[in-house]
């Protein structure tokens, strides 16, 4: 009996409580719509004041243009692009005249910024990771689910192909200025000297693939007249039987291939790197850029937090003084 009565005492001090904590937010609610009835005029003359300074603002303000590349780079060109766009967007900040003059892009070109960040791929990061036993993939994996900043990382970079390069500029000359940008990536003497030793080793590679398939192919055309004729030596047919010439085939083959694959990386190593989309010039629009929209809440909100603190010291005044 005595249990039940502490049950139900328990109920109502809940249910109690409850109630009170919905006639303390309604209270709040009432407060809050009170006051800004009370300063209506107020509130509506400092949002049109508001309104009036960002449309200032927004129509003298030079916009934002930006230029999105989708860029592929091998792993000796990724660390120095990464580098080279931090080292840019320094002399840019820094307003360096002579070393904008030096890339030809000081003037009237309003270059804000570059960026670059990598497109990430999965498969890039198991790839350089595949050599490595299966606990440390496994771990690996793990963090990549629970991570997404950490595929990101800069021990990951050279781990991806492709690479967002994002320029952003004013509104005058954006097409001659981005494409100054792409042209001051492209200079880098030591790595076009790499570029052209490498493409030289592929070319080699290709002639020598070639000359060894004209052998086949030569090889190939003597068995064939060997076999066709009225009367093949018995040392010809046993030497033609003891030849492998489904291998024959399959190097031809592979042959082929990899000259395919060596001709796509030579197209490929014309440049540091590569666009691989059809770029075009967008209006950088983000919420900051909207003064006509963010400035009159931003006027409402000092407002607010003015009012705020003025009531808190008041009542702060007060207590201090009854005491």
């Amino acid at each position: 009996m005595e249990q039940k009565e502490n049950q139900e005492v328990d109920l109502f001090v809940i249910f109690n409580r409850i109630g009170n904590g919905i006639k303390y937010v309604l209270g709040l609610l009432y407060r809050l719509i009170y006051f800004f009835l009370q300063r209506i005029k107020i509130i509506a003359l400092l949002l049109i004041v508001g309104l009036i300074i960002g449309f200032v603002i927004d129509l003298l303000s030079s916009p934002k243009y930006k230029t999105v590349y989708i860029i592929r780079s091998t792993n000796a060109t990724t660390s120095y692009l990464y580098e080279a766009i931090s080292n840019l967007n320094q002399k840019i900040e820094n307003n360096d005249t002579l070393f904008l003059k030096s890339i030809e892009l000081d003037g009237d070109f309003s270059l804000k910024e570059v960026e670059i960040k990598p497109i990430v791929n999965v498969s890039d990061v198991l790839e350089k990771y595949k050599e490595y036993d299966d606990n440390q993939v496994l771990s690996l994996i793990e963090r990549i689910d629970t991570k997404n900043d950490f595929l990101e990382a800069e021990s990951f970079l050279l781990s991806y192909q492709y690479h967002y390069l994002t320029i952003y500029t004013g509104t005058n000359n954006r097409t001659l200025a981005t494409n100054k940008v792409l042209d001051h990536l492209e200079q880098n003497n030591y790595l076009k000297a790499i570029n052209e030793n490498t493409l030289t080793r592929y070319k080699n590679r290709i002639e020598e693939n070639i000359y060894s398939i004209k052998q086949i192919d030569s090889f190939l055309s003597n068995t064939n007249k060997a076999l066709t004729s009225n009367s093949p030596s018995s040392s010809q047919l046993m030497l033609i039987n003891s030849i492998d010439i489904g291998g024959i085939l399959q190097k031809k083959t592979d042959l082929l291939r990899e000259n395919e694959g060596t001709s796509n990386e030579i197209l490929r190593m014309q440049n540091l790197f590569q666009i691989t989309n059809n770029p075009y010039s967008v209006k950088d629009s983000t919420l900051l850029s909207h003064k006509v929209l963010l400035l009159p809440f931003v006027i409402l909100f000092c407002y607010v937090s003015y009012q705020l603190a003025k009531k808190l010291y008041l009542k702060a005044k007060k207590y201090s003084a009854d005491n």
